[in-house]
This record gives structure tokens, C-alpha cells and sequence, in this order.
């Protein structure tokens, strides 16, 4: 919701500085950050249940091996999506207004690197939550 409210904030200011900072740079890291790292958590949630269910691990005390995920998941996801901060830049745009953009010409080795992030932010948890699924369909057939 607080990013809605900015976003809403950012449209109605956005000739001013401080909101072209935040709408180009802060805005879309924050966002696939805390998007990233739900998708992450969910894949954590996923494997927790295989284990508790196919291989009877115990439910409870796990609250610190929790936390320990979680921040790990967090901090994955934070520094994975650094370069939604570094690639991105104001261009000009030919009816003279600028536009924040992903720049990716004048550091190729940053569109690899967010293409491999990409597709490991999108695939491995496909593939992970598929597994675990089976996984539980077939222990509680």
C-alpha cells in the first residue's frame, strides 16, 4: 500500500528531484526486492512442508533456523537487485521529457548479470515448488 501512495505521489511531483530519485532508483530495487523475497519465502515454506512431511523433521524450535532463512532470502534478494539501481539512468526523450531507463550499453556485463538473476529468480523456484509438490502428492497418496 505504501508503495501505491508513492507511486500516486511520485506521478503527481514528478518534476522534482527528490521524487525522480525515488521513482527511478529507490522505487523499482525496494519493489523487486520485497517481490523477490516473497517468491523466496514461499519456496522456504514449500521445502519446510517436504521436510516436515516426508521426512518427519521436527516442527517445532525451528524459530531460529527461520530467521536465519528469512534474512538470507531477504539479503539474496537485496543484493541481486543492485542493479536496478546501478543500469538504470535518465534519458532524454524525443518529446523532451526524460525517462528513467535500464542502460545497458555502456556496461553489457550488467544485462548478463540481470539476465542470470532473472531467470534464477523465476526458474528455480518453478522448479522447486514442482518437486516439492510431487513430493507431498506422493507421500499422503
Amino acid at each position: 500500500m505504501i508503495f501505491f501512495q508513492t507511486n500516486v505521489g511520485t506521478i503527481a511531483e514528478y518534476d522534482t528531484p527528490s521524487f525522480r530519485l525515488w521513482s527511478c532508483y529507490a522505487n523499482p530495487y525496494m519493489s523487486l526486492t520485497m517481490g523477490f523475497t516473497g517468491i523466496w519465502m514461499s519456496v522456504g515454506i514449500a521445502i519446510e512442508r517436504v521436510l516436515i512431511e516426508c521426512f518427519n523433521m521436527n516442527l517445532y524450535g525451528t524459530r531460529p533456523h527461520a530467521i536465519f532463512v528469512s534474512l538470507g532470502f531477504f539479503i539474496y534478494s537485496a543484493i541481486s537487485n543492485v542493479l536496478a539501481i546501478f543500469a538504470r539512468e535518465y534519458a532524454p526523450d524525443p518529446s523532451e521529457q526524460s525517462i528513467c531507463t535500464y542502460n545497458y550499453t555502456s556496461h553489457p556485463e550488467w544485462e548478463h548479470a540481470d539476465l542470470v538473476f532473472s531467470y534464477i529468480h523465476v526458474i528455480v523456484p518453478y522448479v522447486t515448488h514442482l518437486i516439492c509438490s510431487i513430493c507431498i502428492l506422493t507421500t499422503i497418496a
